[in-house]
């Protein structure tokens, strides 16, 4: 994020409070790009593929007090890469090897059920301090005994030709942590994905919403 982002937060959350005061302030979409590969998936039907990277907020002026974590539907793009013909074409046969795959990876039925049964990509986010970057995305660690806050699953129903035309929640609100190194300027983000198929997946940047 830029200083000019840094100021035009900034210049937006006075002009809201000249506007009617704290009851109407809004947030500001902010978005994260995920570069230097951190977005970037190849996945099989069922498992979950995770990627990480450390991050830079520059909240400028303004101490961010609260906001929520989105990702947008125009945001990522899924090329099947089976048998489908560049369609997402889930048999019986299919769709009960990503179950299997699911569970055997120690993912919730819930989870395994809303992916391999409804064509939906699931993906969690978890934010922790870069200090804990090499920890980020460690599995089966709660986050008390990590410092870590974790968003979703997001769940992003997909059409047949990889599409996504939902996501589900829209947004999740920020813990205090999260708050605090969006303030101190530096995160580390891990972004775990269980897909459907199997497919290539790119995430362009996730969406910080932010406010005072």
């Amino acid at each position: 994020m830029t200083r000019k982002m840094g100021l035009f937060l900034a210049s937006t959350f006075a002009l809201s409070l000249q506007s009617g005061g704290c009851n109407v302030l809004p947030t500001v979409a902010v978005d994260v790009p995920l570069t230097g590969g951190s977005g970037t998936f190849d996945v099989q039907a069922g498992v979950p593929t995770q990627k990480s990277g450390n991050f830079a907020f520059n909240p400028g002026s303004v101490s961010v007090g609260r906001g929520s974590l989105s990702i947008g539907a125009d945001a990522v793009s899924v090329t099947p890469t089976g048998n489908g013909g560049g369609k997402i074409l889930q048999t019986t046969q299919q769709a009960v090897s990503c179950t299997d795959a699911c569970s055997t990876a120690g993912v919730d039925g819930g989870t395994c059920s809303a992916v391999c049964g409804s064509s939906q990509l699931s993906i969690t986010v978890r934010i922790a301090a870069t200090d804990n970057a090499d920890r980020v995305c460690e599995d089966g660690t709660p986050d008390s005994e990590i410092p870590r806050e974790t968003y979703g699953p997001y769940l992003l129903q997909l059409d047949a030709n990889g599409n996504v035309e939902s996501v589900t929640p829209s947004s999740v609100t920020f813990g205090s942590l999260t708050v605090s190194l969006l303030n101190a300027g530096e995160f580390s983000v891990c972004i775990d994905v269980i897909s459907p198929i199997d497919a290539s997946l790119q995430i362009d940047n996730l969406i910080f919403n932010v406010g005072l």
